[in-house]
């Protein structure tokens, strides 16, 4: 598992990513990227795809426009995991699925109930990690 959308990943990989995806229909695939300003240089299929992009931090919410800016009738997603800031005035509203998770491990951040529920979505959706802190 990796971000096939990071900077020095070459399109002709990504391409032969998305062969295999108009190839399975039958299947979903789900992209989920710190790059989402990429998903626009590809022909991504409609049936069968997601696309996502990470927002961890306050400081990236323009991966949300980004994600969203294509005008396409893709589902899309957000990560917030791990959380690290606030997300108050993070404009989510556009995005079909957000899951928020916290960060695990030693030295892992401990997020504030007030970083949690300054997420304003319709239907967050909340994974193990982080109800802890709820």
């Amino acid at each position: 598992m990796g971000d096939i959308f990071s900077p020095g990943v070459k399109d002709s990989w990504i391409e032969q990513v998305l062969i295999q995806v108009r190839n399975n229909p039958h299947h979903t695939f789900q992209f989920l990227t710190k790059y989402p300003e990429r998903y626009m240089e590809f022909d991504f299929p409609t049936s069968n795809v997601w696309l996502g992009t990470t927002v961890d931090h306050a400081d990236h919410e323009d991966r949300i426009e980004e994600l969203l800016g294509c005008g396409c009738s893709y589902i899309t997603f957000v990560l917030v995991e791990p959380i690290l800031s606030s997300m108050e005035g993070v404009d989510f509203s556009g995005v079909d699925f957000l899951f928020v998770g916290a960060q695990t491990g030693p030295n892992a951040v401990i997020p504030s109930r007030e970083w949690i529920y300054s997420i304003k979505h319709p239907h967050p959706i909340y994974k193990e990690n982080i109800k802890r802190f709820l």
